[in-house]
């Protein structure tokens, strides 16, 4: 958000005499932005949280019926992530949230929407997506090594499932 944001009010004072008032509300509205960026984000990843993601599935199942069109869904989770959490600590457990989700943002386009679901699950809604195509992009995703670590039997910070939805109306 940039420059000077103006709160104005203009009062009557009689038929053609105006009071006009004005307050510089951009402090306000910088931390009424900041608000609603961290209701809608995961601290951590920096991805959408699950009550954005499922205001935004609410809106694509809307937009599908009006258009008769179609999305996919793709639920992943972490291979053994407790397991990490615990040999390696919840740093490096955070260091490889962190990275799927990277990763997983660089790969989707602008229109999917990315959130982390809960723990070490993320969501991705894919409109105009058939399930085909996004099983072509679940399993590139199940196949991803995060650099940098190796679990060595302890988890590999890997996707180990990938649930699929489809969804078309009528």
């Amino acid at each position: 958000m940039s420059g000077t944001i103006w709160d104005t009010w203009w009062i009557p004072l009689g038929e053609d005499i105006f009071l006009h008032y004005a307050t510089d509300v951009t402090r306000y509205k910088k931390i009424e932005e900041e608000l609603r960026f961290l209701s809608v984000t995961d601290t951590l990843t920096n991805v959408y949280n699950r009550r954005y993601f499922v205001q935004k599935l609410e809106e694509e199942i809307e937009r599908a019926k009006r258009a008769d069109s179609k999305f996919s869904l793709i639920m992943l989770d972490i291979d053994r992530f407790k397991s990490i959490n615990d040999r390696f600590g919840h740093n490096t457990g955070d260091l490889v949230l962190k990275r799927m989700a990277e990763t997983i943002k660089n790969r989707i386009r602008r229109i999917d929407t990315l959130a982390r679901w809960g723990g070490e699950e993320f969501v991705i809604l894919l409109p105009e997506t058939t399930v085909n195509k996004a099983a072509v992009l679940a399993e590139e995703l199940r196949k991803f090594k995060p650099n940098g670590y190796s679990g060595r039997g302890q988890g590999n910070g890997q996707f180990r499932s990938c649930r699929l939805l489809s969804w078309r109306y009528g």
